[in-house]
């Protein structure tokens, strides 16, 4: 199905389920990274902030996860089918979150800083930008090439866009650019954690 529904009331509602999950599924990895005795990073220098960030990053990570799935899902077991309707809302709050984790990376890592976002460091005793953190430049470029597909996909996830575009462009535009999106993130996420994750800095 891809025209939603026409009911606002049951809009609103699936919105506000879909967002209380968000807000939990951020919370507990949260605690899980913090409070719960995982370190929040294995490279002091990270920060404090550091799971503030990856709690966002990791909730988006399971609603694009859910809103894939879903289908598949189906096929082996048809009573989740009465669920596949509900990836529109997943997907939208997929990008929320995505934005969320993004803004706390400029706000809370880079401090508004762009040579920062990118891994650079200026040092005084030399003058000029040093590239002090390839991973973190790395990770944040991915981002980066990421963001503009979720915008478009956040932008065209209404019926307006699907009858502008037509059925089938829409829907070539959103598998492709949702699968897209998935793998750069899985790649990301095994470059933290088998590379950049580390106890020592990599070569």
């Amino acid at each position: 199905m891809i025209l939603g529904l026409k009911n606002k009331k049951v809009i609103f509602l699936r919105h506000l389920s879909v967002a209380v999950f968000s807000a939990l599924l951020v919370y507990f990895f949260y605690l899980s990274y913090s409070d719960w005795g995982v370190k929040p990073a294995l490279w002091p220098d990270w920060g404090q902030d550091h799971p503030f960030w990856r709690a966002w990053a990791h909730a988006a990570f399971v609603l694009l996860f859910l809103a894939l799935i879903l289908s598949p899902a189906a096929m082996l077991w048809p009573p989740i089918k009465r669920f596949i309707t509900w990836r529109r809302e997943l997907g939208i709050w997929f990008a929320v979150l995505s934005f969320g984790h993004a803004y706390a990376i400029w706000d809370r890592w880079a401090q508004w800083d762009v040579a920062t976002l990118f891994g650079f460091e200026y040092m005084e005793e030399l003058g000029s930008f040093v590239l002090f953190r390839p991973e973190v430049g790395i990770m944040n470029m991915m981002g980066l090439v990421m963001a503009p597909m979720i915008i478009l996909l956040a932008m065209t996830s209404f019926d307006r866009a699907v009858k502008f575009l037509g059925t089938s462009s829409w829907k070539w535009i959103h598998s492709t650019l949702v699968q897209v999106i998935f793998y750069i993130a899985m790649l990301r996420g095994m470059l933290y954690l088998f590379y950049f994750f580390q106890a020592t800095p990599p070569d």
